[in-house]
């Protein structure tokens, strides 16, 4: 009990010191107000901002601080930043064709048959995506260790997925699909959004901000921001309002707080891929 209200008056003055972090939040409060109106913006902000409270204290609670340990050396660093850089713009451009153009078509062909569209997504991720990243990051003088591919986590991932399962079920979130097909559902969504997701934007993004701005907490904000920005094409895809990527929904910050603690993608991965699909993060 006292090391959860030490947590908390820690993070209190933690965030005090930090203006960035309290515009990032302040702004997407005025968002959500504008998006969902007064009384639906209260409800989402005070849940997700207790919600992110809650999993920053988990988080802390469950893992050794790992944050000062960097993968970048001065030496290579402009080479890892132009690569980031590089592959961010064709990963945008990426899904703004696959879900304007591409993902249209598929569903014109493939119709109801939902695990086969999931199936070819996974695919088409990991062709044009993920093992094109990972062979070229390997190519410019990567290790797997350097793209923080470690398995030494998984107890805090298990946490993790068991706490958002019973926040989804507290919240009726139910995936409606029995046990034997979840499963695999569930490592589909690995090569859609996990992997590729955590991979680049806080394996690879985050420790580049991080050298640029000499701060864990400002490159976790601007990886969050360039997180959001490159949902942007699904929503729209989704004939959803273009505002609304922009709602106080912390995902990245928490994420990129989880890495920031572990340096380790896989925990990340793991976690991310269970949100929406076996139970909930935020709501």
């Amino acid at each position: 009990m006292f090391s959860i209200l030490n947590g908390v008056i820690y993070y209190c003055n933690r965030v005090k010191q930090e203006p960035l972090l309290i515009i990032y939040i302040l702004l997407h409060f005025i968002i959500t107000f504008i998006y969902k109106g007064f009384n639906l913006g209260i409800k989402s902000i005070t849940i997700n901002f207790l919600m992110l409270i809650f999993w920053v204290l988990i988080i802390k609670l469950i893992t050794n601080d790992e944050s000062n340990n960097n993968v970048f050396d001065d030496k290579h660093f402009k080479k890892h930043l132009i690569f980031t850089i590089i592959f961010l713009v064709y990963y945008y451009f990426y899904v703004k064709f696959y879900f304007l153009v591409l993902f249209v078509k598929i569903k014109m062909v493939v119709r109801n048959n939902t695990i086969f569209l999931l199936i070819l997504n996974a695919l088409i991720n990991s062709l044009f995506i993920t093992i094109p990243f990972i062979l070229i990051a390997l190519r410019i003088g990567y290790r797997f260790e350097n793209m923080r591919f470690d398995l030494k986590h998984i107890k805090i991932s298990l946490i993790l997925i068991i706490l958002t399962l019973i926040i989804g079920k507290i919240n009726n979130f139910i995936f409606p699909l029995k046990l034997h097909k979840l499963i695999p559902m569930y490592f589909i969504h690995i090569l859609i959004n996990g992997l590729p997701e955590e991979l680049i934007f806080r394996g690879f993004l985050l420790e580049s901000l991080g050298k640029i701005t000499k701060s864990n907490i400002n490159a976790m904000i601007f990886s969050s921001l360039i997180f959001q920005l490159i949902h942007l094409p699904i929503i729209i895809a989704m004939n959803g309002s273009p505002i609304a990527v922009f709602c106080f929904y912390p995902s990245g910050l928490v994420w990129g707080y989880l890495y920031i603690r572990t340096r380790n993608i896989i925990p990340g991965v793991l976690w991310h891929t269970s949100n929406t699909l076996l139970g909930l993060i935020f709501i």
